[in-house]
This record gives structure tokens, sequence and C-alpha cells, in this order.
């Protein structure tokens, strides 16, 4: 899985937004000797998602040049908490969050629809983020069948999803940016 993921920094009042496309571990990657998660492997040179270059005014074909494993140039600057939840959409998977001591948290990307996409929710951090995935893939399959079966309104078994969800990391929804904001 490629774990696309948007990295934003604290910079001052704001965030500074990058991408990186390689996120599997990359929380654990960024120190102050590595702002940008070190070297990435030179042979994986992926496009930026099409969604994310059109909303930044972006060629897709950005990342040739790019060494790093988070793509040193910013998406955007001084962006607000929630201008940083605007920008997720169901193919980003992480959304990584830089303090100003280069502290990390990971949060994931949760598309609660049955299908696969919105409504969108990001959850964490998370101690276990491969048992939380597992989870949410296993908890949809069996929801989805049982709204396919009838048994189900779509509504409960997004609830349904939220709630087993929330027992296992804290859970925003995409508009709630306050795990975002500064004490």
């Amino acid at each position: 899985m490629a774990h696309r993921a948007l990295v934003a920094y604290r910079d001052g009042d704001g965030y500074r937004l990058h991408y990186a496309h390689w996120g599997t571990g990359l929380a654990a990657a960024i120190t102050p000797e590595t702002p940008f998660g070190g070297r990435r492997d030179r042979s994986q040179v992926p496009p930026v998602p099409d969604r994310i270059a059109h909303q930044f005014d972006l060629a897709s074909s950005r990342d040739d040049a790019v060494v790093t494993r988070v793509d040193p140039r910013p998406l955007a600057r001084q962006l607000a908490p929630a201008d940083v939840l605007a920008a997720v959409d169901p193919t980003i998977e992480a959304l990584v969050v830089v303090g100003p001591a280069d502290e990390t948290s990971t949060y994931l990307v949760c598309p609660l629809g049955l299908d696969g996409g919105e409504p969108l929710a990001v959850a964490g951090p998370t101690a276990d983020e491969e048992r939380f995935r597992r989870t949410l893939i296993t908890a949809k399959d069996r929801l989805g069948e049982l709204v396919d079966a009838g048994a189900l309104s779509p509504e409960r078994a997004r609830r349904a999803l939220w709630e087993t969800l929330a027992r296992l990391a804290p859970l925003y929804p995409i508009d709630d940016a306050s795990f975002l904001r500064p004490d």
C-alpha cells in the first residue's frame, strides 16, 4: 500500500502543508536531524494525486526531483487548522502533524462510507495503527453486508462503525480541527 500522507508542520500560528507518498513509518523518521523524513528510495517516483495537484495548482509530476520522504516544497503555508483538514480527501491515508520541537502525531484518515468514500473522519493518535486499519476494513465489510441484506440502514451502519472505531482511538469528524489547535 502506498500510504499517501499529508504532513502538517506547525509554523507559528498556522501550518505548512507537505505531501509524502510513502507514509508508512514516516512519523518516526521525522526528527530534528531529518525534518523531511530522510532520503527516500529514488526508484519510487510517484506523481502527486490528481485531486491534491488540482487543489494546490501543482503539476502532478512535480515529485521527480524530490529526494526526501516528505516533499520539502510546501503545498501551502500559514494554513488554519480547518484548512489543513479541508485538504484531506479519500486518497490520503494519514495526516502526520509535526510540532515545533519536531514531535509527531499520526492521524489515520477513515472513509466512513460503506463504499469506501466519504464521509471522512480522522482517528488517532493510536498505538496500533495496523489493528485500527484491520478493524476499519473488517467492520465496514460486515456492516456493508448487513446494509445490502436490508438488515441495517446506512445511517445506523455508519454510526456503528464510528462507535467501533472510537473504542480504539480518538475519532474526529473531518470538520473538527480541535486536535490541531495549540493548547
